[in-house]
């Protein structure tokens, strides 16, 4: 009896130690899964519509100042109407047309909710474990992931110049003139832009079609590049959810303000209210940022900030940093006001209890 008691709980131990290592791999693998699926659609979507807007303002533009042109000489009484579709096509920038893109749909460029730990017969242990059987195991897979993110940054951030370098060639390519017909209109007001970059050689044949070659190599060569630099940022996205995860479990890190239980599920915005001190950090760092910028902002707390900004302080604050300490106004104010108001809204139990909303209705009536 006592060799089979022995021989049990040396299995016992055994098949504890498998399980604790399937569950850290499991959290592992959830971390860098959510961290993916967030990078996607905070940094990737952007990036791809930035790569899928490739030339088309540039071409926007040449179509439209050769329409002025000839409007131009049509119809000299059409000038007031005209100088506004001028300024229209001066005023054509990429960057704000996507923010504007995304902010009109934020339903779409939002990431989801995170996925959610699901416990496996009764096992509700969500984070990683670091108990002296696999605690070694841990720092040296911890120290492996560090060489290896720091490797991967360098060779990411030569891909992402030579991306950037490559992409500044296309547009220079592109924004040559190919289809020059700015001869056939005669007023100067609209074409000089268009027909100062032009000369004769641009409009003979052969080189025509060697720049149009030139141009599809080096397009070619762009994307290339650009699905280097995703990839290169996934996996590092990835990596980087693992070590900062392992890093929290190792003690080398502080604790996040934002904690998910298995227990309580919450969505999402309600995900950050244990954060283990008198007042929460987003809400002391948000109202410190409002004092000092944005007491004169007119339209404070009723314009809507940038999702994409609000979403990036968010989930700063989530991974226990404070993106709002520099003592430079580099975030914008409605974006900042943007956070305080989703944190409030995404309590649990409200600032003022349900219990109590008709005697502040009543109250504010008195007054």
């Amino acid at each position: 009896m006592e060799k089979m008691k022995e021989k049990r709980a040396a299995k016992y131990s055994e098949n504890k130690l498998k399980s604790i290592k399937a569950r850290n791999e499991y959290l592992l693998t959830l971390e860098a899964t959510n961290s993916s699926v967030f990078k996607y659609y905070i940094h990737d979507l952007s990036d791809l519509i930035d790569c899928c807007d490739l030339g088309y303002h540039a071409s926007l533009n040449r179509a439209l100042r050769t329409y002025l042109s000839a409007e131009y000489n049509l119809e000299t009484s059409r000038h007031e109407g005209l100088d506004i579709i001028e300024n229209a096509v001066d005023g054509l920038d990429p960057r704000s047309d996507r923010q504007r893109f995304m902010e009109m749909y934020p339903t779409a460029f939002c990431p989801p909710a995170k996925f959610e730990f699901q416990s496996h017969m009764g096992d509700e242990v969500c984070q990683i474990t670091a108990q002296p059987p696999v605690q070694a195991e841990l720092m040296l897979r911890f120290q492996q992931l560090q060489s290896r993110l720091a490797t991967l940054k360098i060779e990411n951030e030569e891909v992402k110049k030579t991306s950037e370098a490559t992409l500044t060639t296309v547009q220079d390519m592109v924004t040559v003139e190919d289809y020059d017909v700015s001869e056939s209109f005669h007023h100067s007001r609209s074409t000089e832009s268009v027909r100062s970059s032009v000369s004769e050689t641009y409009l003979s044949k052969p080189s025509l079609a060697k720049r149009r070659a030139n141009l599809q190599e080096t397009e070619q060569f762009y994307f290339m590049k650009f699905r280097e630099f995703l990839e290169g940022s996934n996996l590092i996205s990835k990596l980087q959810a693992k070590h900062d995860l392992l890093k929290r479990a190792l003690g080398e890190g502080h604790r996040a303000e934002y904690m998910t239980t298995s227990r309580g599920r919450r969505n999402s915005h309600t995900r950050h209210q244990d954060s283990g001190q008198a007042i929460p950090r987003v809400v002391e760092s948000c109202i410190r940022f409002i004092n000092l910028y944005g007491l004169q902002h007119q339209g404070i707390f009723r314009v809507s900030g940038s999702q994409v900004e609000v979403n990036d302080i968010k989930n700063s604050f989530e991974r226990g940093n404070d993106p709002l300490t520099d003592e430079e106004n580099n975030h914008d104010i409605n974006s900042v006001a943007g956070v305080l108001k989703l944190y409030f809204r995404g309590l649990e139990n409200p600032l003022f209890p349900k219990e109590r909303f008709n005697d502040l209705l009543t109250s504010m009536r008195e007054r």
